[in-house]
């Protein structure tokens, strides 16, 4: 092996320790300065990223059909004693932070606390040191399991009208739900006010259950709430598997996972019972030689949320704002991904088709994003306030619209604020001429003698 990378990568190295900087981080709207130099921070986090390969090759090896690694299955008891701590701790923490939002208001900083901080801090952590909590942990799953026993008692056997989702819908909506709690936690202005996030979670609550019960807890789970989709990637970091003991639960699975060997399936996990799933201990990392079905949705899924991280991360230095000030573009992140998101639904893989398609939009996209159009923001929008009847009756007419054909409608809005931008641009400067131009003196008709 040459010399020369790893002189280089130690001179760089020498570079940083000799130059110190502060590193930055964030907290719910104020930054706080870390006291770790900048360079320390920096060659940490890459020796955490090439430790990871590392650890990759000893503990995985050699890609084979089944992965092949030493576990440790869970007590019986113990498992179950943590399932029913996880699912009190879950409701305590959801409907806690909502209540506190509703009942004490603006005047408090614990809604966001309990749910910026834990979703996005403690359930990752723990996901990668402990193990996936999420699925007991979830307050949507057992909050679909209380309203099933409800309703038994009147008869009905499940909350469940079997409704089919889209074909090739994948985990794309679970995917727009990240970008859209990206830009709550990041770039909405009342990200931190105690009623507003009590809104959106109790929004988001409603329309979990509502959709588990219209689609099936299994399919929605599956492919649209966000935070099963979003543990589920951490998990596969982490020390504890879930194995499918029950092979009847994979007879049927959408992930083409193996009977003999089902762990971590994200379908089978969500249609299991109690029962039906054996949690056990494994190393870490090995999670991640589990096979799944591969998708594009799951690919953008963890690019996007790698990317909320990086934009986080560098919006909270002065060179990284000056950057991201003069490229971000949420106007061009929903074109491109519309785009893609359509083009993977209309099964567009032809190359020719492809550059068609995708050359026009990027080049609008890019033009659009260092010119001066203004968009409108939405900033003033007010979920504290009241709603008008009829303007609540457009937002749920909206959404029935976009569940008819997803990809098309999405793309279709996201074209129209695109258009939108030179339509204003266009009024206002009609309006700025006209206020301009001088204005005639009125014309005195004398009377005649």
């Amino acid at each position: 092996m040459s010399r020369r990378p790893i002189a280089a990568a130690a001179l760089v190295a020498a570079g940083l320790a000799v130059t110190p900087e502060i590193a930055s981080a964030h907290a719910l709207g104020q930054t706080f300065p870390l006291p770790v130099p900048l360079g320390l921070y920096l060659g940490a986090a890459a020796l955490t990223v090439a430790a990871s390969f590392v650890v990759s090759i000893f503990l995985v090896g050699m890609p084979r059909p089944l992965p092949e690694y030493r576990t440790w299955p869970v007590p019986v008891r113990a498992a179950a004693i943590g399932a029913w701590v996880l699912r009190l701790l879950g409701l305590v923490w959801w409907y806690g932070a909502i209540a506190v939002g509703f009942v004490v208001g603006g005047v408090t900083p614990l809604p966001a606390v309990l749910f910026w901080i834990f979703i996005w801090v403690g359930v990752p952590i723990s996901a990668i040191l402990l193990g996936n909590p999420w699925p007991s942990l979830s307050p949507f799953r057992t909050t679909h399991d209380l309203l099933e026993r409800l309703v038994r008692l009147v008869g009905v056997k499940r909350l469940d009208l079997g409704l089919a989702n889209p074909a090739g819908i994948a985990r794309w909506p679970a995917t727009m739900l990240l970008l859209a709690f990206i830009w709550l936690e990041l770039i909405f202005p009342g990200r931190t006010d105690a009623v507003t996030l009590a809104i959106i979670l109790t929004s988001y609550t409603a329309m979990t259950l509502v959709g588990m019960t219209l689609l099936g807890r299994v399919a929605w789970l599956r492919e649209v709430e966000l935070f099963e989709v979003l543990s589920g990637w951490f998990g596969r970091v982490g020390p504890l598997g879930r194995r499918a003991t029950r092979r009847e639960l994979c007879r049927d699975c959408g992930e083409t996972c193996d009977p003999t060997h089902c762990v971590d399936c994200p379908e089978c996990i969500a249609a299991a019972d109690g029962g039906d799933i054996r949690p056990e201990y494994r190393p870490w990392i090995t999670g991640l030689s589990e096979p799944m079905r591969p998708g594009w949705s799951d690919a953008a899924f963890i690019l996007l949320a790698l990317a909320g991280v990086t934009y986080d991360g560098l919006k909270e230095t002065q060179l990284g704002a000056d950057i991201l000030n003069f490229l971000f573009s949420p106007l061009a992140a929903a074109l491109i991904a519309g785009m893609i998101w359509f083009g993977v639904s209309q099964d567009i893989t032809d190359g020719s088709d492809v550059l068609f398609i995708t050359f026009p939009v990027t080049v609008l996209a890019g033009v659009l994003m260092v010119s001066n159009i203004r968009y409108h923001s939405f900033k003033q929008f007010d979920l504290k306030g009241k709603i008008p009847f009829v303007a609540g009756l457009v937002i749920v007419l909206v959404f029935v619209f976009i569940a008819i054909e997803p990809p098309l409608v999405l793309f279709l809005l996201s074209l129209a604020y695109a258009a939108s931008g030179p339509v204003l641009t266009l009024m206002q400067i009609r309006k700025h001429r006209a206020a301009r131009k001088p204005q005639e003196p009125p014309v005195n008709k004398g009377t005649g003698a």
